[in-house]
């Protein structure tokens, strides 16, 4: 496994980094790690004083009808090779005419562990754009217009995730919902059905405010962005100014373009454009926000965590390489979903590219509904 904290190639935008890790092992201890595994699996006829169980997983098979099979890596207990075990969403046994119709190929445990440095490479650290500073705060100039989001039915949407409909299936967990505009935000040339262009020494600057109250944080989306030459878009805390992300220059696909997540209740949106070019040419549209309700920080991990989960903290020696886990968020069809992922290293000693390993239930897809554009981490995740 990589552990090379840099950005991978997946990620659009990087959010800020925290870490939970300062309790204590609260899960070593001599128990089988894997009790279901060993329970289900003495019960088809591997029983716990024949055969250990190392690891289980699960895969969507090539040929499959998109469910998942779970796969059992299991050592004889009196020696002799380790074997894998596969099992269908009904509990039945996988035999070896089965696994070849659905395509689950063997599985080669004898690649050898690639390691890369855990710390930026220098040349990637010096070219590493600096924080964008709002040209509002640069200029003194106040923000010309604002949007006032209604509230949230949180005790609704808290039902429903308790409910499970936000995420059915085994999914990411939702963390932020949709806030429609009922009437989008609209910029062509000098004309905006909010905020106004304002003059400043250096060009013009149209800027709106967007307040949803409660939210810890929120992603505003861009259904339209067309700039001319040198012109950019920032967001920023407006409480905060510090807090900006950009500079955002023009849509990425048909998906749209989100920012990344601004931790305010008021983010402003700020278009820029330099003496140099013209405003005439500016196209923005912004139809909806997501309004986080949970602070990824705050995520409970212990009660949802399987018995097959290994807490870091009772393992010293893997300290460094849980520096490349990340938590992820990104667009879902119910609203800003939570999943985790880690870097792996390529098995290419010569390169350097940062891949970045997560489930096909968090991530699968690049649409409107689901954006893997839409992806942003934070480093330095853990629980």
């Amino acid at each position: 496994m990589g552990t090379c904290l840099s950005l991978m190639a997946l990620v659009v935008t990087s959010a800020a980094s925290f870490a939970q890790s300062d309790g204590d092992c609260v899960s070593c201890g001599g128990d089988p790690v894997f009790p279901e595994a060993a329970e289900f699996l003495a019960a088809k006829g591997y029983p716990p004083e024949d055969f250990v169980v190392l690891l289980t997983w699960n895969e969507v098979p090539r040929n499959g009808d998109g469910g998942l099979v779970t796969g059992y890596r299991l050592a004889p207990s009196r020696g002799g090779e380790p074997l894998d075990v596969y099992s269908d969403a009904d509990g039945a046994l996988l035999d070896d005419d089965r696994m070849a119709a659905l395509g689950i190929r063997a599985k080669n445990w004898d690649l050898a562990p690639v390691s890369k440095e855990t710390e930026l490479p220098r040349s990637v650290a010096k070219a590493l754009a600096a924080r964008p500073v709002p040209k509002c705060i640069k200029w003194n100039t106040a923000v010309s217009g604002s949007i006032s989001l209604p509230p949230i039915d949180l005790e609704l949407v808290r039902l429903e995730d308790a409910l499970g409909e936000s995420t059915p299936g085994k999914g990411a967990k939702r963390i932020g919902v949709f806030q429609e505009l009922s009437d989008p935000v609209v910029v062509v040339g000098d004309s905006a059905t909010v905020g106004t262009w304002r003059r400043v020494d250096g060009g013009a600057i149209w800027s709106a405010s967007i307040h949803s109250p409660n939210a810890v944080g929120q992603r505003i989306h861009f259904s339209g962005l067309s700039l001319p030459h040198a012109a950019e878009v920032v967001v920023y805390d407006a409480n905060d100014p510090d807090e900006a992300y950009g500079p955002y220059l023009a849509l990425g696909d048909d998906a749209g373009l989100w920012s990344a997540t601004c931790f305010s209740d008021e983010a402003v949106v700020e278009c820029y454009v330099p003496r140099t070019a013209d405003v005439d040419d500016v196209l923005l549209e912004i139809d909806r926000t997501v309004h986080l309700y949970i602070n990824p920080g705050s995520l409970p991990w212990q009660k949802a965590a399987g018995s097959c989960n290994l807490d870091v903290v009772c393992y010293p020696d893997w300290t460094t390489t849980a520096r490349g886990i990340g938590g992820i968020g990104l667009i879902g069809d119910s609203g800003y979903l939570w999943c985790t992922g880690t870097l792996i290293a390529d098995t290419n000693t010569e390169t350097s590219i940062p891949y970045f390993l997560t489930a096909d239930h968090c991530v699968d897809r690049q649409d409107k509904a689901r954006a893997a554009s839409s992806i942003e981490v934070y480093w330095l995740f853990q629980t």
